[in-house]
């Protein structure tokens, strides 16, 4: 029986929700049952994917209490920034999301091929992904970029004045009915007043178990927390065949969806062995390995029944995976969402924030996402050094022409 004791490794369960069953092949993963056979996406992007998450995963792991993301959301989000980034801006982003060798057409094209492989992946799973393009009224945007965003990533494109705190309402009522109330607000009008572009992703799924928790099975019980406490939290109980996996480390099983295709994959570590020093030895290589170890077998589970939701700004934990130069408006390079010399200003992203929302119960699971990539432009030049006159200093006054000195000093008292 799988018992509970330290927190789920929760930031897993919507990566293997979302990708399990778009993470086999080696040169490309093919769609079965009711997808169409024709659709492929490139492994690679997937395996990318998937070890960003475990990256950015242990970024987050600083914060307390329990963390939920999706990687795939975000994902989506900045590979649309991804699509305007030039030079070094654009190889930090490649590094960071794990692009790798993937040239920007096959990353645009694994894209595009993954948001046809998700939609509808079952008739009896709710799984929905959108994308959008806000863009500042009155500029003039790439084509190119524009035309990128719409064919690959199905971003619905949007004109706004940021300046309006209307624009953050549209926004906001655009994710609450992407992901269907579940997440009200993403951006506030403060954080885009002077944006250039928002892009922004959100995502909703809903499925019940292909075999449900029996209601009157559900019992009261001890769950021990990271820091040792005890909670008393409401435990759900099945037996019958999953896939499973146990090894020295943890144990792993996959709860599967209506439909197969889609499952919860939760993995418990070992009494005596911390989320993190499991989350440290995973990546996207380790993930699939561990994923392809599974087999069915018998057993019991218990599970907690629970609500979760997270909020964060992801500017520090992608900058702590090497993307901060895409933050900084004096060195980052974004300007490809521009027409070529639009400006000698400097476009980069102002901040990227990230709200999940997560409900699991005995008929089956509910989860929601939403990111919001904000692209600034710097309006002034940008300041380079910083120099505070506080102590005793030198001074000159000179004739630039000629050169010479008119008065020369030292300061030590201003008054």
């Amino acid at each position: 029986m799988v018992q509970p004791r330290l927190p789920l490794l929760s930031a897993l369960m919507l990566a293997g929700a979302l990708l399990q069953g778009c993470g086999g092949g080696e040169e490309a993963v093919t769609t079965r049952g009711p997808r169409s056979a024709d659709l492929a996406v490139d492994s690679k992007l997937v395996t990318a994917t998937n070890d960003f998450g475990f990256r950015l995963y242990r970024e987050l792991a600083a914060t307390e209490g329990n963390i939920f993301f999706s990687p795939v959301s975000i994902e989506l989000a900045l590979g649309m920034a991804y699509n305007g980034a030039r030079g070094s801006t654009r190889d930090a982003m490649a590094r960071a999301l794990g692009y790798g060798d993937l040239s920007l057409d096959a990353v645009n094209g694994a894209n595009a091929q993954l948001l046809q492989l998700l939609a509808n992946p079952d008739p009896k799973v709710d799984l929905y992904i959108a994308n959008a393009v806000w863009a500042r009224q009155g500029v003039t945007f790439d084509t190119g970029f524009m035309e990128r965003c719409r064919t690959s990533f199905l971003a619905e494109p949007f004109t706004v004045d940021f300046k309006n705190a209307d624009a953050a309402n549209q926004i906001n009522a655009w994710v609450k009915g992407k992901t269907r109330d579940k997440i009200n607000e993403i951006v506030s009008a403060d954080a885009i007043r002077e944006a250039l572009m928002v892009l922004t992703n959100a995502l909703y799924f809903k499925a019940g178990w292909t075999d449900a928790f029996p209601q009157g099975a559900t019992t009261e019980a001890p769950f021990t927390t990271g820091d040792g406490s005890k909670l008393t939290v409401p435990l759900m109980h099945r037996s019958g065949s999953f896939e499973y996996m146990e090894n020295e480390q943890v144990q792993m099983i996959r709860i599967p969806y209506q439909g197969q295709f889609v499952g919860m994959t939760v993995i418990l570590p070992k009494p005596g062995i911390t989320v993190a020093s499991v989350a440290e030895s995973l990546n996207g290589e380790t993930w699939k390995t561990w994923s392809k170890s599974m087999t069915p077998q018998s057993g019991r589970l218990a599970l907690p029944r629970f609500k979760t939701d997270f909020s964060t700004s992801l500017k520090p934990a992608l900058s702590a995976l090497g993307m901060g130069v895409a933050f900084d408006p004096s060195q980052a390079d974004l300007n490809g969402i521009l027409p070529p010399d639009a400006t000698s200003e400097r476009v980069y992203i102002s901040d990227a924030l990230h709200k999940t929302y997560l409900s699991v119960d005995e008929q089956g699971t509910e989860a929601a996402a939403a990111t919001a990539v904000i692209i600034g432009i710097t309006s002034v030049p940008v300041d380079r050094f910083e120099m505070i006159v506080n102590r005793p200093f030198l001074l000159a006054i000179t004739d630039k022409p000629t050169g010479v000195v008119l008065f020369l000093g030292s300061i030590s008292k201003p008054r």
